[in-house]
């Protein structure tokens, strides 16, 4: 598959069809590099859709669980602007695949000034990153308030500061900078590796009937952030902010065995009737047999620690996981 079956490299477009032949059963990080715009189908669902037929050496990135079988896809590539050749290159990575890229070498060959990748290491001690966060690779939904939280054990974060939420987590290296400081730079990062991506908004929010939602939207007078302390023991951050008078503390760190992150939140003041966590959000969640919840087609896991009783509601044609809460301490896991 390469964009040299194109004749004209100016206004050009093409569609390609085919299978993908994948080994197992697992979640797979797809990427898309192109100069022009791409779409990708595959099982005839859209995975990604880069709208902009001018685009210049601009690449999109999405998580996928797929089943062990072929899977047949579509990309759709087009392009109109005549400063840069058509380019196109198809990557796929996961745990049963070393990272492949499935275009010819003429199909995206080498950037005549390339410039070399700008990673961000750990160290001994936890290390913390201000960025932008493209949410679930999407660049329309960017996150402008996050912090990058990595671990030396190897298990990352990304915290969305304006809605005091985890907006994902995984596992290996750090994250890539290169966005944020090569040239003028975008001000983003992207985690590095197979990231589990949880939903946008808050976690916080006040539930009093079905059509209560929790905030999708950062509103100052509601939620006020106070940033964070660093806990002199570990290095970890302790997350402060407020929500209509709800004062809030969050400490995030890895599980002893390195196999989830652990949200510990605690609220203090006055706690208005309807106070709720979401605790996750999909397509669907099941509840396990071992008191554990699935999320979104089983992407990931959480579980309550304690006794606490978590219950699932439909809003707006999706799932939430929520938990009634009052003052005191709550602790669950995400697991992935």
């Amino acid at each position: 598959m390469t964009t040299e079956v194109l004749e004209l490299e100016d206004v050009s477009g093409a569609r390609f069809d085919g299978m993908l032949n994948v080994p197992d059963d697992g979640e797979y990080l797809m990427t898309l590099n192109s100069t022009g715009g791409v779409k990708l189908l595959i099982d005839n669902q859209e995975l990604m859709n880069n709208e902009r037929p001018d685009s210049w050496w601009d690449s999109k990135q999405s998580n996928l669980q797929l089943k062990a079988g072929a899977h047949p896809f579509t990309i759709y590539y087009y392009k109109d602007a005549g400063y840069m050749p058509p380019r196109l290159a198809w990557i796929i990575e996961g745990s049963a695949i070393q990272r492949s890229t499935l275009t010819a070498f003429g199909s995206y060959p080498p950037n005549p000034n390339p410039s070399s990748s700008i990673y961000v290491p750990v160290g001994s001690k936890p290390r913390l990153l201000r960025a932008f966060l493209d949410f679930n690779r999407d660049r329309s939904r960017r996150l402008t308030h996050t912090i990058g939280v990595g671990d030396p054990g190897g298990l990352h974060y990304i915290y969305d500061l304006k809605a005091g939420n985890v907006a994902c987590a995984w596992r290996g290296d750090f994250v890539d900078a290169t966005p944020m400081w090569d040239d003028r730079g975008d001000g983003s990062f992207r985690p590095m590796g197979v990231t589990q991506f949880t939903y946008m908004g808050q976690t916080l929010g006040i539930i009093n009937s079905a059509s209560d939602g929790f905030p999708a939207d950062y509103k100052e007078e509601d939620f006020k952030t106070k940033g964070y302390a660093i806990e002199e023991a570990t290095g970890r951050p302790i997350f402060r902010y407020s929500y209509k008078g709800i004062e809030v503390e969050e400490r995030c760190y890895p599980s002893l065995d390195q196999n989830s992150l652990v949200r510990e939140i605690a609220l203090n003041g006055t706690i208005p009737a309807g106070t709720h966590l979401k605790l996750g959000e999909g397509k669907d969640i099941i509840p396990m047999p071992d008191g554990s919840f699935a999320i979104d087609e089983r992407k990931y896991y959480i579980a309550l620690a304690g006794d606490a009783k978590a219950s699932i509601r439909d809003f707006n044609g999706k799932k939430e996981l929520v938990l009634p809460v009052s003052a005191g301490i709550v602790k669950y896991s995400i697991i992935w």
